[in-house]
């Protein structure tokens, strides 16, 4: 059981919004994914440089947290 200190709460509580934030952006992330695999097994290069794109964007955002 934590300890039921004020610091130890917050913790808890910045622990919990951390994990949410990260499944989210790891959510994406597959998304961002497996829309550029499509985009290749479609032969749509284009598509496929714009959703490389995106998800580079993803990662920057995921790296700088």
């Amino acid at each position: 059981m934590a300890k039921r200190t004020k610091s130890a709460l917050k913790a808890n509580r910045q622990n919990i919004k951390r994990r949410e934030h990260n499944r989210q952006m790891r959510a994406r992330l597959r998304t961002a994914l497996k829309s550029i695999r499509v985009s290749l097994d479609s032969n749509d290069l284009d598509g496929a440089k714009a959703a490389l794109t995106r998800t580079v964007s993803i990662v920057d955002k995921m790296a700088t947290r």
